[in-house]
């Protein structure tokens, strides 16, 4: 009534062959995974940077005074987005220096004009702090 099935009458079946890992797709796999987080980050990272640089991110670009990248959030009640400054310096010697500044907007509620604007400064000697001697609006024209 009841059959007994024996060893030999089992038919074995192939187990699976396992192909040996590439340590490269590994490495790909571990890349791909911290850039997925950094990713992921990147707008915790911005706003611990704007929190900590009171609303905005300066990043130097020189010696000149006022001479940086800056990056700072609009929040008006007619204008949110992104605001971006950049310098450019034009020393005419070296107790002499002009710093030009464009300023750009990234809006998405508003409009904003960009601008340009150029302030000069003048100190006695090299050992002597800056002093602002004119603003003018517009491109700085070094003589």
């Amino acid at each position: 009534m009841s059959e007994s099935i024996t060893p030999e009458e089992v038919t074995s079946q192939p187990q699976p062959s396992r192909l040996p890992r590439n340590p490269v797709a590994r490495l790909g796999c571990i890349l791909l995974l911290i850039l997925w987080f950094a990713l992921l980050f990147t707008p915790c990272i911005i706003g611990f940077l704007v929190i900590q640089g009171q609303g905005e991110i300066r990043i130097p670009q020189g010696d000149a005074p006022e001479q940086m990248l800056r990056v700072w959030l609009i929040s008006e009640a007619a204008q949110r987005g992104i605001g971006i400054s950049s310098t450019t310096a034009f020393y005419t010697d070296e107790n002499a220096v002009c710093i030009e500044t464009t300023v750009s907007y990234v809006l998405w509620y508003g409009e904003g004009e960009p601008a340009t604007y150029c302030d000069c400064y003048t100190r006695s000697t090299p050992a002597d702090s800056w002093s602002l001697v004119q603003t003018n609006t517009g491109a700085c024209n070094p003589q």
